[in-house]
């Protein structure tokens, strides 16, 4: 069909040539952000900590240490359902993530207001609404890169336990020609207690209570040059 043989040589005419080596590295673009830790690295070092009693993991205690800080949306107190859910079984099924456990980026401008054209029989014709949208839905969901989210455990140390950790789509590319990706781009500061006992000064005894400790949680990835490792 026309359509179809026209779909490449719109891609390219549409979409400019990459240059990665001539960007700036990742790690220089987000240089505000690059000392983020993973969450999950985390998890072995509070299991070495002395865990709090029943009674010092009371939740009405430790929900009023936090106050308004207690985000209800990247943190659980109790254990979310979708932690017994079927883990997807690759990473750009999207159909097998939850709606909830992923966040849906709105079209781009750049994209939204893109207008196609080809000649046919020598002279220009612009694409029709529908295979305009045909089109925009094309290049959007080739360049697109949603934050897919996943429960984690970080133990007894931690109020509250549950955390979401976010990662970017693992999809080859995310631009025409290849050799871009799906890289982090943004994170939000959410506020948790940590659990931990502290040698008081000059004295032998501990100083066991939660502390208040931010994490950082993937908010937002976007299609970059790989990020270049030194």
């Amino acid at each position: 069909m026309l359509i179809s043989r026209l779909t490449f040589l719109l891609v390219v005419y549409y979409l400019i040539e990459i240059d990665c080596a001539a960007l700036p590295s990742f790690s220089d673009m987000l240089e505000e952000t690059s000392q983020k830790p993973d969450i999950k690295a985390m998890i072995p070092l509070f299991k070495e900590m002395q865990k709090p009693s029943i009674e010092e993991r009371n939740p009405q205690k430790l929900l009023y240490i936090l106050g308004n800080s207690y985000d209800s949306e990247f943190s659980s107190i109790a254990k979310p359902p979708s932690m017994k859910a079927r883990e997807p079984s690759t990473d750009d099924l999207d159909t097998d993530i939850p709606s909830s456990m992923k966040t849906h980026p709105t079209m781009s401008e750049e994209v939204l207001n893109a207008k196609f054209s080809a000649k046919v029989k020598g002279k220009k014709k612009e694409f029709g609404k529908r295979l305009t949208e045909k089109m925009q839905n094309y290049l959007w969901n080739l360049s697109k890169c949603p934050v897919k989210y996943k429960w984690i455990d970080l133990g007894e140390n931690i109020f509250p336990q549950y955390i979401k950790r976010g990662s970017c789509s693992k999809k080859k590319t995310c631009s025409f020609p290849a050799g871009m990706t799906c890289e982090e781009s943004k994170w939000k500061s959410v506020d948790i207690l940590l659990y931990t006992c502290l040698k008081e000064y000059n004295s032998v005894s501990l100083d066991c209570k939660w502390r208040p400790m931010p994490v950082n949680i993937l908010t937002e990835c976007s299609c970059q040059c790989k990020k270049q490792t030194e």
